[in-house]
């Protein structure tokens, strides 16, 4: 998606237009200055995760509501910062 500016573009319009979207965008700033801005989707598929990476070892998913994961889809970040 990152390959395609205008896909990332619509991406994050979506997220914070369309009140049905899966994704979550957030903007991180320092001092009032952008520098940053993430993409996160509600949609996560934990069987998938489970079963090929020992989380639970970090986490006990069962004590968290299904509603409070998510994946992250895209991070931009000013190069300065990295």
């Amino acid at each position: 998606m990152l390959d395609d500016p205008n896909a990332t573009k619509e991406a994050f319009t979506k997220a914070i237009d369309d009140d049905s979207s899966t994704s979550v965008a957030f903007t991180v700033e320092i001092q009032g200055m952008p520098i940053g801005m993430y993409l996160l989707s509600r949609d996560v598929n934990l069987q998938y995760y489970r079963s090929h990476f020992d989380i639970e070892e970090m986490l006990l998913i069962g004590e968290y509501d299904r509603g409070v994961h998510t994946r992250l889809q895209i991070a931009l970040l000013n190069p300065i910062f990295l």
